[in-house]
């Protein structure tokens, strides 16, 4: 039996240490899960580094297991100052670093920023409790500083930091819905989504869109082929069509510079524009991933989706139309949910041009609506 798995690199542990590294810190990035680490060799890695901060991030799912492993490089290194990251302690910062005393401080939201003022505090031996978006504790009492407004110059960041991870392609697999090619990289270039669907949290990257510039985007591919000789990139963006002023540059730019690039992206139906779907096409779009989540109109309004069944099906019959594959992202168990309204998102699956359809099971995730409703 074949092991069809997908992983792929932590880019945002890979920003984060790009960011730092830029201010002179020495940075080790530890990937446990594509290395097959467990606990002792984790330590073993700590042992060797002899770091003075560690910092781990996790989402929801993973922070049980994130905990653990602070705890160990606790009781091993007491002198190690842990710090947690990531959407689970954006959403619930008092009761995580309640739950979890073995993290010293926590970030909340985006952590280029933070964490490097958090760094250059320690470094000048100033008092890092005043940092924006930390989250730290004093007297037994957990301390949730003002959150820091959203990073708007997203082309200020460095790249990811790919140097810092095992062998792109001997440790990680991109998903084959995703990928065209054996060598292919995820990037995200934008940030932010603004749909108010109530499954969903954006704690971290905000309900607001900003990206980063056409240029900026097509230096970074172009790099990444340089370096590792990638032509293939699935933008994990939330809304990588957020924007068609940057969405038209980007397409244009790959097609007057012929660049040898496919890529594939993720899309909300009402942010496609017919009319652009032959020039992402042209320009190596060979797959684009839309979040139906339904085909039953009572749940796509209960959801706060605001869009219409002829919507979704105009647009992906237009994507298919025009020669791009399309996938489409179906939640089944959403309050309403119903035997009907399930048969009812089956047969409209059915009904439009899908190459693929996934289903999944709601899951309430700390942050959103539907937690709180829950």
């Amino acid at each position: 039996m074949s092991d069809v798995k997908s992983s792929s690199p932590p880019l945002g542990i890979l920003s984060l240490a790009s960011m730092i590294r830029k201010y002179g810190y020495e940075v080790k990035v530890m990937d446990a899960h594509a290395e097959g680490y467990g606990i002792s060799a984790i330590l073993s890695e700590i042992e060797d580094f002899d770091p003075d901060i560690v910092g781990i991030t996790a989402m929801t799912v993973m922070i049980s297991a994130a905990a653990e492993i602070a705890k160990a490089i606790k009781d091993h290194s007491p002198q190690v100052t842990t710090i947690l990251g990531g959407v689970h302690v954006t959403a619930e910062p008092i009761t995580t670093l309640e739950r979890y005393p073995q993290f010293d401080y926590a970030v909340i939201g985006e952590g280029e920023v933070v964490f490097t003022e958090f760094l250059e505090r320690l470094r000048t031996h100033g008092e890092p409790k005043s940092v924006q978006s930390l989250v730290w504790k004093e007297g037994g009492k957990i301390n949730v500083n003002q959150r820091r407004a959203f990073f708007k110059g997203l082309d200020e960041f460095p790249p990811p930091a790919f140097d810092l991870v095992p062998n792109l392609f001997n440790h990680y697999r991109l998903s084959v819905f995703g990928t065209r090619k054996f060598k292919s990289v995820g990037l995200v270039t934008s940030r932010g989504c603004t749909g108010k669907c109530t499954f969903c949290d954006l704690g971290v990257v905000g309900r607001g869109y900003r990206a980063n510039s056409a240029k900026y985007l097509i230096e970074l591919m172009k790099d990444v082929y340089e370096k590792y000789g990638v032509t293939d990139f699935l933008f994990y963006d939330d809304l990588f069509v957020g924007s068609r002023p940057r969405l038209q540059e980007v397409c244009e730019m790959i097609i007057n510079e012929k660049l040898p690039f496919t890529w594939s992206c993720c899309a909300r139906v009402d942010f496609i524009h017919v009319d652009m779907l032959k020039l992402m096409k042209q320009a190596g779009c060979w797959m684009i991933e839309y979040g139906i989540e339904s085909g039953c109109q009572r749940i796509i309004d209960s959801m706060r989706k605001n869009i219409t069944k002829e919507k979704i099906r105009e647009t992906i019959n237009a994507t298919y139309d025009a020669g791009i594959v399309t996938k489409g992202n179906f939640i089944f168990g959403n309050p309403g949910e119903t035997h009907d309204s399930i048969k009812e998102s089956i047969d409209f699956a059915c009904s439009i041009k899908l190459n693929y359809a996934q289903h999944t099971f709601l899951q309430p995730l700390p942050g959103s609506e539907l937690y709180e409703t829950a």
